[in-house]
């Protein structure tokens, strides 16, 4: 739970690593992943970008907020690498997503 709490704090941060959360726990960065994939069935950089698209979701439901803003607020330092995961994760590109679910 340790680890799944450090990357519910840090998610937003472009360059987290599992080094981070590994030295921040205690524990090995292979111990570390070992514990997430058991609990999650994910790799670390899978989970953390989960955690970052759920955030974007909400963020293009709920406000009216830039792409590029909610892109950069959840960890994503480039634009296109976020539109391209988002796209991957959904089917959809984060302006349709906006459009089909948008609460405003």
């Amino acid at each position: 739970s340790k680890i799944l709490e450090y990357i519910g704090s840090h998610y937003h941060e472009p360059n987290l690593r599992l080094s981070d959360i590994a030295n921040e726990i205690g524990i090995s960065e292979e111990m570390t992943s070992e514990l997430l994939k058991n609990h999650s069935n994910l790799t670390f950089r899978q989970y953390l970008n989960q955690v970052r698209l759920e955030e974007a979701k909400r963020l293009l439901k709920v406000s009216s907020l830039q792409i590029s803003e909610i892109a950069f607020k959840v960890g994503y330092n480039n634009i296109q690498h976020f539109n391209r995961v988002f796209k991957e994760y959904t089917d959809l590109q984060p302006k349709n997503y906006r459009e089909m679910f948008s609460q405003k």
